[in-house]
């Protein structure tokens, strides 16, 4: 079970609403729906208590009620978190008809380009191996690579893993380009 990302209670609907590209008086009744239906993790206290405990059917039942809280804070509780993947996982399913392009856009996975820190990586592990065996091939090198790192370019291990690699070793280049022109 992945560990619990709690937030406060009264930060939660501003989170998902930038989270999600929707207004936050939306999500604020999206927050209030999830707490009501009781199946997100609760924490919080009484006051006097000392410690926080799980309130999460006791906050279901005070907003579920007659009367309940105009905002996001609870009368009988205080220091209140929610459980942050448990407000989304429970949350998504109560997207207005609406507004639901918004947050299927907002959900949709964005192609991440290896940064500079993975290429930085990626040298270094082809740095190490060069340590251990000069006569290593590019093409052994490449393999190696893109086990590791797989969403790395041909042409940045080309133009410049390989050569920072071989650089950082004082190498150059592997062999003569070829015989000279005459």
């Amino acid at each position: 079970m992945p560990k619990r990302e709690l937030v406060k209670l009264h930060d939660a609907a501003g989170r998902l609403a930038s989270k999600w590209d929707i207004p936050s008086s939306v999500t604020e009744q999206i927050v209030k729906a999830v707490l009501q239906g009781g199946k997100c993790f609760v924490r919080g206290r009484r006051l006097g208590e000392m410690g926080l405990r799980d309130i999460s059917r006791e906050i279901s039942m005070e907003f579920g009620s007659t009367f309940p809280p105009a905002l996001l804070f609870s009368r009988e509780f205080v220091d209140v978190e929610i459980d942050w993947h448990d407000l989304i996982e429970h949350g998504r399913k109560l997207v207005p008809a609406m507004w639901e392009p918004f947050v299927a856009a907002a959900e949709k996975p964005r192609s991440a380009k290896p940064d500079a820190d993975y290429e930085r990586r990626a040298t270094d592990l082809v740095t190490g191996l060069l340590k251990v065996n000069l006569n290593m091939t590019r093409e052994g090198a490449r393999q190696a690579c893109k086990e590791e790192f797989p969403d790395l370019g041909d042409r940045a291990f080309e133009r410049r893993i390989w050569k920072r690699a071989r650089d950082a070793l004082g190498l150059g280049r592997a062999m003569s380009p070829g015989r000279p022109k005459t």
